[in-house]
């Protein structure tokens, strides 16, 4: 399992978790003069990092069918699961017809099952309520290119880019469509502005060289596939871009070896095709409902809840989380909204079947985790976080949960400080710097504890929390040294 999406959440969404449940449980150190004020500062400050989504104030409404795709039969599950989505989506459209949003759902919803002029239909209704939603934009844009429409793809992006939207995603599709209108350095000029963006798709490059290769700048074509095979090593595609580039360039030797490496590349496509084809339904279709089902039915709650309907919205997540095995955000806003409207023990419960229908899933022990320290059952807790870790050995938020629970009940506090520090090797963020800071302190090693709070202000220097701990930590010391 991939779970580095739960980085950058951590620090963009830090919560106060021990706000939550400092009246369920007592810190207690023994020191006094130094570890007291100071574990009450790290703790009264908001060390929970792990990401909590804030949602606003939900009441509830009736109550949708859960959702399991395990009774479904392999023939009929892709079937069912986009009929699925593609009613949920309806329903919340009746209920508000007026809500932007709701038609990109649905738009979304019918592409998906191929049904483009109906999702074109809402997708302009979208536009027409406010037209600075880039995904319709993008999806428009796309529909207009698969039926062979480059013109109007074009005006589409270039409206979408005149309001100031853009993604690498549509500058892609903008370059294609230029291509095919034969207009090779309009896609290489918008193709350079899409490998721009921080972390470029391996298909702006990929695109690129095929615009070079128009414009008969085979140099340049080449470098843009070298650059895409560094992003996706084993691309078929860009390894025939390289051997017809070199051979335009003259350079035979590199050809025939690029040619070799497309061969193979190529055989092992085919090969892959063929056994896909000889089942009834592919693993990776279905695996591709799935994802866009979920997505849908995420977003349906997400709608749900804005208008205040939380029982809707929390069937929704919990559907979306049992379609979407690997997905973080679907189980982070399941949490959330059991959390927002103090329904904790509901959240637990719904947790506790995501477990029992996917046992093997670290994330789903991690969050159930989570809500149980809530709760304050901490020995519930520590099993779940330890299976989190059986199951993702390498996952630093795992590593870090534990840490903070044995922190918070004052228990294990030297294994507190290995985990912490497991976790600084695995993901050496600001954030796991101030937990390892914090179990050095629980520990009284508070050298170890300023190296390892410069550490965090090293990443994050105008953190004014930071900074305030490392006063405290080097006045302390001061006095240890000068009582």
């Amino acid at each position: 399992m991939n779970f580095s999406g739960i980085s950058n959440a951590t620090e963009n969404a830090a919560t106060d978790f021990h706000g939550a449940i400092k009246k369920r449980m007592r810190l207690k150190t023994s020191n006094a003069r130094f570890g007291s004020n100071i574990a009450i500062y790290l703790f009264f400050t908001g060390l929970w990092l792990c990401e909590v989504m804030c949602f606003s104030q939900i009441t509830a409404q009736p109550p949708i069918a859960l959702f399991n795709p395990e009774t479904r039969s392999e023939e009929s599950e892709a079937t069912q699961l986009k009929a699925h989505a593609v009613a949920m989506a309806k329903s919340i459209a009746t209920e508000y017809p007026e809500n932007a949003l709701i038609h990109i759902l649905l738009g979304s919803a019918y592409f998906n099952t191929g049904q483009t002029d109906m999702a074109a239909t809402h997708l302009r209704k979208c536009l027409a309520l406010d037209n600075n939603i880039l995904e319709a934009h993008e999806i428009l844009t796309r529909i207009a290119y698969e039926k062979g429409n480059p013109e109007e793809a074009v005006r589409l992006c270039v409206e979408a880019r005149n309001r100031g939207l853009s993604s690498p995603k549509l500058l892609n599709r903008l370059a294609r469509a230029q291509m095919d209108l034969g207009q090779a350095e309009k896609s290489i000029q918008t193709l350079l502005e899409a490998i721009k963006v921080s972390h470029p798709l391996a298909e702006s490059f990929y695109l690129l060289g095929q615009a070079r290769m128009q414009a008969r700048d085979y140099l340049e074509a080449k470098e843009s596939f070298i650059q895409t095979t560094e992003l996706i090593p084993d691309h078929t595609q860009a390894y025939f871009g390289l051997f017809t580039a070199c051979q335009r360039l003259g350079q035979m030797e590199e050809a025939m070896e690029f040619r070799n490496t497309f061969v193979r590349l190529e055989s092992i496509d085919r090969k892959d095709l063929n056994d896909r084809s000889s089942q009834t339904e592919s693993l990776s279709g279905i695996a591709a409902v799935r994802e866009t089902t979920a997505r849908t039915l995420f977003g349906a709650g997400q709608i749900h809840q804005s208008q205040g309907a939380y029982t809707a919205a929390a069937d929704l997540f919990y559907q979306s989380a049992a379609l979407a095995k690997e997905d973080l955000k679907s189980r982070a806003a399941l949490e959330a909204v059991h959390v927002q409207n103090k329904k904790l023990a509901e959240g637990a419960t719904a947790f506790e079947r995501l477990v029992t229908n996917q046992p093997e899933n670290a994330l789903n022990h991690f969050f159930l985790g989570r809500l149980k320290t809530r709760l304050g059952n901490s020995t519930q807790a520590e099993s779940n976080y330890q299976k989190t870790l059986s199951l993702a050995p390498t996952w630093a938020a795992g590593h870090h949960a534990l840490a903070e629970l044995y922190m918070l009940t004052n228990q294990h506090l030297d294994q507190a400080e290995k985990l912490a520090r497991r976790a600084v090797e695995l993901e050496p963020n600001h954030a796991r710097y101030y937990l390892l800071s914090a179990a050095c302190i629980k520990n009284r090693h508070l050298q170890e504890a300023l190296k390892a709070i410069n550490q965090a202000l090293t990443i994050t220097p105008e953190d004014a929390k930071y900074r305030k701990l490392r006063n405290q930590l080097e006045k302390a010391m001061a006095q240890k040294r000068n009582p």
